[in-house]
């Protein structure tokens, strides 16, 4: 009989949980539904480029199509990295990317972020073209 093999993985595998700051972001996507009952949703996608892991907050409206509009993205190195942070984060509303380090950190830029002008533009601009779809639909 063949001697077993030597496992040299090891003996417990990361879980495959959102990290911290990730399930932050999907939670208030989720809570911006709800506010909204479903006339504008946020989503969560995850993208990769260059040793990069993206997570970026988006606007939908279901009634304007496949039309998502990005308001912010964290990110963090794909290999290497450990626990829930430093991540780097940034809103496309301009400036420059920064870096966060823990939790309350992030708790208040991404509050920052979510109650600013721009996005509360943002949504009064995306809720208008939901009014100008439906009414072009009705009439």
């Amino acid at each position: 009989m063949p001697d077993e093999p030597e496992d040299f993985w090891p003996a417990e595998i990361p879980d495959p949980s959102d990290p911290a700051p990730v399930a932050l972001l999907k939670e208030q996507a989720m809570i911006l539904g709800q506010k909204m009952h479903g006339e504008l949703e946020g989503i969560v996608r995850t993208s990769t480029e260059e040793g990069t892991v993206f997570y970026s907050l988006y606007l939908k409206a279901n009634v304007l199509g496949d039309y998502l509009y990005k308001l912010l993205f964290i990110a963090h190195p794909a290999i290497g990295w450990s626990g829930d942070y430093p991540i780097s984060a940034q809103s496309s509303a301009g400036g420059s990317s920064v870096s966060i380090s823990n939790d309350n950190e992030f708790r208040e830029w991404l509050r920052a972020q979510l109650s600013s002008d721009y996005v509360r533009s943002a949504l009064g601009n995306l809720r208008r073209y939901i009014r100008e779809r439906q009414s072009t639909r009705v009439g």
